[in-house]
């Protein structure tokens, strides 16, 4: 389960998130009973999104979504570029602590939308951008408003490769979807 939540969250009596900020992101693990096995969240002062989960075929965890100014995943901490700044990290099954974690963004509006990953582990995350924005190694400038970004990572994080998508206007993403041959699909407006 994952998700965004405000102020305080109760799983159960004994387990709770209390909020860094004005909401943050979040995601617990349930055994196939229900009964929580942990839960995570991550955020800094303002405003942090979670927009989408998956898991890889070892069974971690891979959450996407945006953070305002400054984020704390576990021990790890993102600075960010501008007002929201696009998050995707690969949490350990058994702790749901960051395995790997990776910012993208620039001065303006950021946003992960979709991560989703192949049979051999890889991640695909898609998402929106204004301005200009770093996306894995590449610098990219919007054509429009915003831009759609796919950015694919290996295993362990590296980025592999980033595709850029828009026009004059307002563009963004909102599912990605692959198939057994490894075409990906993006949805978006």
């Amino acid at each position: 389960l994952a998700g965004t939540f405000e102020d305080i969250m109760f799983f159960k009596e004994d387990h709770y998130l209390q909020a860094i900020g004005f909401t943050d992101a979040f995601v617990a693990k349930f055994d196939a009973k229900g009964e929580i096995l942990w839960q995570r969240n991550f955020g800094g002062n303002y405003k942090d999104f979670c927009s989408a989960v998956s898991s890889d075929h070892l069974g971690n965890l891979l959450i996407a979504g945006s953070f305002e100014n400054d984020a704390v995943f576990g021990q790890k901490i993102l600075t960010g570029f501008g007002k929201n700044d696009a998050f995707v990290a690969k949490l350990d099954r058994q702790t749901g602590e960051p395995i790997w974690l990776e910012e993208l963004g620039g001065g303006g509006e950021d946003f992960a939308r979709d991560v989703i990953t192949d049979y051999s582990g890889n991640i695909y995350l898609s998402g929106e951008f204004n301005d200009i924005a770093l996306i894995g190694d590449a610098q990219l400038t919007s054509r429009g408003s915003s831009d759609i970004f796919i950015i694919k990572f290996s295993p362990t994080g590296k980025p592999l490769w980033v595709r850029q998508l828009g026009g004059n206007g307002q563009d963004t993403s909102r599912r990605l979807a692959i198939d057994r041959y490894g075409s990906i699909y993006l949805a978006g407006n």
